[in-house]
């Protein structure tokens, strides 16, 4: 060590003691860098006590925010799962409601048809056949509305990659 660092060193502590001594121009004596000297010490302690202390604070504080980012990912992941089932449900009502019109249309073109060979005497009995093609073309004419099914139900897993894509992660979160 050279002798710059030790002799501002014990310049430093001379001031001090000088200062927390109360003696003025007066030169500080052993006694008093002695007590200055334990109580930096003391100090350093407290202050190392501290840091440990902040530190772990911190990791704590970390660990906690990571929890809560993968808490909100996996929220999403899962709004996003309930609006495809949303989609499925939907679609699912209108095929229900279109199998309904299929069958009404296809029961009152049938029901027609028979009318009319009843009326003719069984003469056109191709009318009731005809009847129930018509109804069932005209039931099938809604079945267009409803559209393709939703592909989000092939996979969860799509849903969760889309998820992880947006927040920049290939996987969720691991927190200690």
């Amino acid at each position: 060590m050279s002798w710059k660092p030790m002799f501002f060193r014990g310049f430093i502590t001379l001031v001090l003691a000088v200062q927390t001594c109360g003696c003025g121009t007066q030169f500080a004596t052993q006694e008093d860098v002695d007590r200055v000297r334990v109580e930096v010490k003391q100090l350093e302690k407290r202050r190392k006590r501290q840091q440990r202390k902040l530190n772990k604070l911190l990791k704590e504080v970390k660990r906690q925010e990571c929890r809560a980012e993968k808490a909100k990912i996996q929220s999403e992941i899962a709004v996003e799962h309930m609006k495809c089932v949303k989609d499925v449900a939907r679609y699912e009502a209108c095929v229900a409601s279109n199998a309904g019109h299929n069958s009404n249309a296809t029961l009152g073109g049938c029901a027609v048809g028979l009318l009319a060979t009843f009326f003719t005497s069984g003469g056109a009995t191709s009318w009731a056949i005809a009847g129930c093609a018509a109804g069932r073309a005209a039931g099938a004419a809604t079945e267009r509305e409803c559209g393709k099914p939703p592909d989000c139900t092939k996979s969860y897993g799509k849903i969760h990659k889309i998820v992880l894509k947006r927040h920049g992660l290939r996987r969720l979160p691991r927190c200690k």
